[in-house]
């Protein structure tokens, strides 16, 4: 479920980027970019992690990811809404991209402590496990 709602933001700020080239400029663009590689990254994992839904610290942080994956959404949208005309705004705009950053640092950590693999951790598991029973 969580890994859906992540594809679909994901799609939706690439869509962003690409569809408001002024309004989403310059640092702040990439800003946006590492934020949508940061979410790719975390969807990797989230098939484990959905397969462990039943532990509560694992379904606390899907949950987390997802409403981190909304909360990305809404910031760069409102950067739309309200593009940065002033320095001002642009610093505020700067504090809600660093903000997100830091909540991923903390989910990612949080992803590690709990032992969630990323999909391609699974495939080279299972690849080597069938290459041993083929040994």
């Amino acid at each position: 479920m969580a890994e859906a709602v992540v594809s679909i933001v994901v799609a939706r700020l690439t869509d962003l980027l690409i569809q408001e080239p002024v309004a989403l400029h310059g640092l702040l663009k990439d800003k946006i970019q590492q934020v949508i590689t940061k979410l790719q990254l975390m969807k990797t994992f989230l098939r484990d992690a959905d397969s462990r839904i039943t532990e509560h610290k694992v379904r606390t942080l899907v949950a987390d990811i997802r409403a981190l994956a909304y909360d990305a959404e809404h910031v760069v949208e409102s950067f739309i809404v309200k593009p940065s005309s002033s320095a001002r705004n642009r610093r505020k705009q700067a504090i809600k991209i660093k903000d997100i950053q830091s909540k991923m640092s903390l989910l990612s950590d949080r992803i590690g402590d709990n032992n969630i693999k990323s999909t391609s951790e699974i495939q080279n598991h299972q690849f080597h496990c069938l290459k041993h029973l083929d040994s």
